[in-house]
């Protein structure tokens, strides 16, 4: 219960994500807006992406580039 409380948001407060949720996240939305209904697949890829995903020296994530390729 200690981190319950410890973790647990005022009213009206909004929880920051970290730097990998929100790299993470991008997938649904790029999914969302290059996928197409086909006649032999139902969630066809229209594009690809990749993702250069950046660290620090001491190995802590500090950013991603994502390019698309239609």
């Amino acid at each position: 219960l200690a981190n319950v409380g410890a973790t647990t948001k005022k009213k009206g407060e909004v929880a920051k994500q970290n730097l990998e949720d929100q790299i993470i996240q991008t997938n649904p939305v790029l999914e969302a807006f290059g996928n197409a209904k086909t006649t032999r697949n139902d969630n066809s890829s229209r594009f690809g992406k990749f993702i250069r995903i950046h660290f620090q020296q001491n190995g802590k994530l500090s950013g991603a580039d994502i390019e698309t390729y239609l």
